[in-house]
């Protein structure tokens, strides 16, 4: 256990490196790209005064250096700074985003590993079938179609012609009907082939060889044995494609008016509003390292041998 706490505690120091790395691409991009954030936020009818009044105001009129090393000053302490365009604080406007994305996020990866991984199973017990073969035609499909395609289709026959569900916003559950099953399309895809291809490489292992000998019966020797071998990568694949539903809520968020924190990242870009799309990034960043914790302490539950080297 104490081998554990000391992994769980080594693994949240490596997200420090990730953040640090985060902000000095961000900062640096959104400080040299075109436009003034001053001039966005008092219109093109303000005074040059006005402007440069402003810019000092916001810190914007020291070197870009000066200005990161000052952020990240304030970021140890836990203050992100403020929005330029809304002027509230960056931690608010994000707690105020967050819960839509994380809802999303954990529908789509939910719906995804309840289809996939039955799918998964069933294609490997019995590879070269009929069902074996059109699933694998589904996942081809699913991991070559663009979500902001999907999502357009998605929109125009459910919301459009049928008119069964909403086409945007986040009010009640029917709302995330179409985000949740677009953003899950593609993870289904991946999370079923995966699934499939670690249970046919586990089934040709001697050791089911030997169990087949015995007399074992199928169910048990795939339900007891090969499963759990089975499923290590495809955890590892759930976790990961747990971190690209995140990162894939900003197309599915805008393209279905879903005021969530991806939304919010891409109009804080445009408006080039820094402490905002800094704010959103790392919280994606803590987000998506969090999940990969989760997963390889969910290896010790699975694999016998990784939970021996935390006693």
């Amino acid at each position: 256990m104490v081998i554990m706490i000391k992994y769980i505690i080594r693994r949240m120091a490596s997200i420090i490196p990730v953040i640090i790395g985060i902000t000095v691409l961000i900062y640096f991009v959104m400080s040299f790209s075109p436009g003034d954030p001053a001039t966005m936020m008092l219109g093109s009818a303000a005074t040059p005064e006005a402007i440069d009044q402003l810019r000092s105001e916001l810190g914007l009129d020291k070197p870009v250096l000066v200005q990161y090393l000052n952020y990240m000053k304030s970021l140890v302490k836990g203050d992100m700074g403020r929005s330029y365009i809304t002027n509230n604080t960056v931690v608010s406007e994000i707690i105020s985003r967050l819960p839509v994305t994380l809802k999303l996020a954990v529908l789509s990866i939910g719906l995804a590993v309840i289809i996939a991984i039955p799918i998964g199973i069933i294609c490997g017990v019995k590879p070269n079938t009929l069902m074996d073969g059109l699933s694998m035609i589904f996942t081809l499909i699913g991991v070559s179609m663009p979500a902001f395609w999907l999502s357009l289709i998605m929109i125009l026959i459910f919301s459009v012609s049928l008119k069964w569900l909403p086409a945007g916003g986040s009010d009640t559950m029917k709302h995330f009907i179409l985000p949740a099953v677009t953003l899950s399309f593609g993870s289904m895809a991946i999370i079923a082939r995966t699934m499939r291809s670690s249970l046919l490489e586990v089934i040709r292992q001697d050791y089911i060889t030997t169990a087949k000998a015995k007399g074992v019966p199928k169910k048990m020797i795939t339900r007891k044995h090969a499963l759990n071998n089975a499923l290590i990568p495809t955890v590892t694949v759930i976790g990961l494609e747990m971190g690209t539903n995140l990162g894939g809520a900003v197309l599915t968020e805008t393209v279905f008016a879903m005021p969530g924190l991806g939304r919010l990242i891409v109009d804080s870009i445009k408006n080039q509003d820094t402490p905002l799309v800094l704010g959103g990034l790392i919280t994606f960043a803590v987000f998506f390292s969090l999940v990969n914790l989760v997963v390889d302490i969910l290896y010790a539950f699975i694999d016998p041998r990784i939970k021996s080297q935390y006693k």
